[in-house]
């Protein structure tokens, strides 16, 4: 299984901006990734996905700041994903 990492949290007003590390650095989890936010019914108004320096992974999500709390309890749970084998 991989896991991502809670990189940071920035709120303002009703927005709040989460930025997440890919371990593996392999796309391929983005969908599971999307997936746990469209089951709890959180609509994300930004996605960004960028390379570190080393190659890994960076997702920038823009979601509701209401919804900050599920994402950053499911986040710091490591949220685990499938590997991309049994996707």
């Amino acid at each position: 299984m991989a896991k991502i990492q809670l990189h940071n949290i920035l709120c303002a007003g009703e927005q709040a901006l989460i930025t997440l590390r890919l371990d593996g650095h392999r796309a391929g989890f983005l969908p599971s990734i999307f997936y746990a936010f469209r089951e709890e019914g959180i609509p994300l108004s930004f996605i960004l996905l960028s390379l570190d320096p080393k190659g890994g992974l960076i997702l920038n999500l823009i979601l509701r700041s209401e919804d900050l709390g599920w994402a950053r309890a499911a986040l710091r749970e490591g949220l685990d994903l499938p590997s991309i084998g049994s996707m």
